[in-house]
């Protein structure tokens, strides 16, 4: 499996302490530069979340494909992500902002949030309960949901109150 990830998935997994179970599940995550630059933004906690096995940083080649997607008012990190995505045929690319998983899709990717994430791990039988790891994100990350998504996302998970 090849799997291409933006900062904010990986940012907000990390703030839920969920990072080397996500490794464990996908193998290898491949970003980019611009990708790597917006995480270690975060200080500490963005070099200590680089330096784990398992992330890749990777150069992206198609210069005109990402300034084409930076018109599209798409962000540097994301623009890159879907770049290398395509160049490496990726199985999955991890990317939470709606505008650029809709580009990613019509691109031919597979887009998959933060909350997909979250729900397949449990699914799988690896993640208890997602509600903490929301909880968690929101916490430490600033991770935003709405709260008529959180409802239907624990309703899924019988997490619901």
């Amino acid at each position: 499996m090849i799997v291409v990830a933006d900062a904010s998935p990986l940012i907000a997994i990390d703030a839920a302490v969920l990072v080397d179970r996500l490794l464990e599940s996908y193998g290898p995550i491949l970003i980019p530069p611009a990708v790597q630059a917006e995480i270690l933004a975060g200080g500490e906690a963005g070099s200590a979340l680089l330096a784990r096995r398992g992330i890749e940083v990777r150069e992206v080649h198609d210069r005109a494909l990402v300034a084409q997607l930076r018109a599209g008012r798409l962000g540097a990190g994301e623009s890159e992500a879907i770049a290398l995505g395509i160049a490496v045929q990726a199985t999955l690319i991890l990317i939470d902002d709606l505008r650029a998983r809709r580009r990613a899709e019509a691109l031919g990717l597979k887009p998959m949030g933060v909350l997909g994430i979250l729900l397949k791990a449990k699914q799988g039988g690896r993640l208890a309960a997602i509600a903490p790891a929301i909880q968690a994100m929101q916490d430490r990350a600033d991770f935003r949901i709405s709260a008529t998504l959180l409802k239907r996302v624990l309703t899924l998970t019988g997490e619901a109150r």
